[in-house]
């Protein structure tokens, strides 16, 4: 069982003395870490190698198709793990009063992730996922985005009185919320005294033109709001850019100046940087750290390791406030880490249960 090693995860790695948690004010009894956004059922196929455009492919034998019915969604992954290790979370959502969003609601509930915050009506539609994976892990994703779509500021007010009440971490995700409804949920949690996090896991350009998520200048407001910033690896450079005006090239590698060079853009409190199979990057104002990734026997999928990576965070944050001095900084990349190094060994973004 996934408790287990996660109670032999924690004690195996030495925490720097417990401080509480500052955003978590004193009339929330058991402080929530909730998390506005994606919330899909992911369908995973297994494939021979992942179709390039223009290109047919081919399911991998003797494999049923679909692969797996997985719970799944940027920010319900991050939660599942979250919850997993001893945070008490739940989701704030529109789901439809369909298949996909019962299955949903009862993975969630198994995992005691709160499900009460939901709202759901037959007038909703619950999003889902095709996830293609071929024998190394990799992945391929396309995405329903469901109700989620329609999380803009007018829908996200009503998740405001939860959020004072019960919340003392709000998370949301710059992937499939419009960008209003974004800039709606940190702000309200900003006013209630959360500690905000925010997941910038698809590029600014895909955001903007492909997913039509809004603009540019609501992004950077978006991150201007979040006490912790995780985007990924591959968006980085064009986070730069939005911020210097195109001087970054759009192929340089990522390194320990670049993360230096976001955090003083955007002045959040922990820049935490996700690269694959390569050391993750963590900044903060006065540090900077490579935390190298936990090796594992055999990788069978990536989907969701970046989210497992952002449940580590969450823990860490959770139980000691954010880091201020460079071990401590090594020590929340290390956890999050050692989630993620879990994660790649199951099929899906969730833990299993």
């Amino acid at each position: 069982m996934f408790v287990t090693y996660a109670k032999q995860l924690l004690t195996s790695i030495k925490f720097p003395q417990i401080r509480l948690l500052s955003t978590c004010q004193s009339h929330k009894n058991t402080p929530l870490c909730l998390g506005l956004g994606s919330n899909v059922v992911d369908y995973i196929y297994s494939v021979e190698s992942l179709p390039k455009e223009g290109m047919k492919g081919y399911f991998t034998r003797n494999v049923s198709i679909p692969h797996a019915k997985k719970a799944g969604g940027v920010v319900l992954n991050h939660l599942a793990w979250a919850a997993q290790l001893g945070v008490p979370c739940g989701l704030l959502a529109l789901q439809g009063n369909d298949e996909e969003g019962r299955f949903l609601r009862q993975f969630l509930n198994s995992i005691n992730v709160r499900t009460d915050f939901i709202d759901i009506s037959h007038q909703y539609n619950t999003g889902f996922s095709y996830i293609m994976v071929e024998s190394s892990g990799e992945r391929s994703i396309i995405m329903n985005l469901g109700s989620t779509a329609e999380m803009d500021e007018s829908n996200v007010k009503r998740f405001i009185p939860s959020i004072q009440a019960e919340a003392g971490i709000v998370t949301c995700e710059i992937s499939q919320v419009p960008l209003n409804g974004v800039l709606c949920v940190l702000d309200a949690a900003r006013s209630s005294g959360c500690l905000t996090i925010l997941d910038v896991d698809v590029s600014p350009s895909v955001a903007i033109n492909e997913a039509k998520l809004g603009t540019k200048q609501e992004i950077l407001e978006a991150i201007s709001l979040a006490d912790v910033v995780k985007p990924a690896g591959h968006v980085v450079n064009e986070l730069l850019n939005l911020y210097s005006h195109n001087t970054i090239s759009p192929n340089h590698n990522l390194s320990i100046s670049l993360s230096h060079q976001l955090r003083n853009y955007t002045q959040c409190s922990l820049l935490a940087i996700t690269n694959g199979s390569q050391p993750c990057i963590l900044s903060t104002r006065e540090f900077d750290v490579e935390v190298d990734t936990v090796r594992v026997e055999r990788i069978v999928d990536t989907t969701g390791a970046g989210d497992a990576f952002l449940a580590g965070l969450i823990k860490w944050i959770y139980d000691n406030g954010l880091p201020s001095t460079e071990n401590e900084l090594i020590s929340i990349g290390r956890l999050a880490n050692q989630v993620a190094s879990k994660c790649v060994q199951t099929v899906g973004g969730v833990p299993d249960i």
